[in-house]
This record gives C-alpha cells, structure tokens and sequence, in this order.
C-alpha cells in the first residue's frame, strides 16, 4: 500500500466533498426563492416538487458532510495506520465507505 498516495487522494477527496457541499448548498439557496415566488404565484403544486427536491438534495449534503468526517477521521488515524501490521475494523469501515462512495459522489 502507498502511503502517501492514498493520504494525497483522501485529502483530495476531502477538498472534493467540501466543493460538492457548497455547490449543492448555492443551488439549494436559488431554489428556496423559486420555490417563494411559487407560493407567491399560487403554484402550490410546483412548489411542492421542488420542495420534494430540496429535502431529497438535503440529504446528499448529510451525507456528503457525513463522508468529510470520515475522511478526515482516516486523515487524523493515518500515522497510526502506516506503523501498524494490521487495520482496525473501524478504518476498515471508513476505508469502505470512501471506497463504495467514490463512483457515486460527484
């Protein structure tokens, strides 16, 4: 395993996460104020989908700052994991996460 190739990547993944965060949170802002013009128009149909959206998107970011955490839990553990022989089941857990997640995050 190289060290300091996966440190690299898990802090590029971390920067990535946090891109992804605030461009689903501008485009959740936007949103918000089409989804009060909506209101405003008597469109209360369309204001529900789009407000279906928002919570839907909402989510993501959770799990985008969730995935971040991770990430920088592994950041913190990861001089303890270059000395030692064998992976905890905790880094193994966060180590499968960032895995599963990265054809999935945007």
């Amino acid at each position: 395993m190289n060290y300091n190739k996966t440190k690299t990547l898990l802090k590029l993944s971390n920067n990535r996460l946090k891109q992804a965060q605030q461009k689903k949170s501008a485009i959740l802002k936007t949103a918000r104020k089409e989804i009060a013009t909506l209101i405003e128009n008597n469109k209360l149909e369309s204001a529900r989908i789009k407000c279906e959206l928002i919570i839907r998107e909402d989510y993501t970011i959770e799990a985008l700052e969730l995935l971040e955490l991770y990430t920088d839990t592994l950041l913190a553990r990861f001089g303890l994991l270059e000395q030692m022989r064998y992976c905890d089941p905790a880094s193994i857990f966060i180590l499968s996460l960032a895995n599963a997640s990265k054809s999935r995050n945007p």
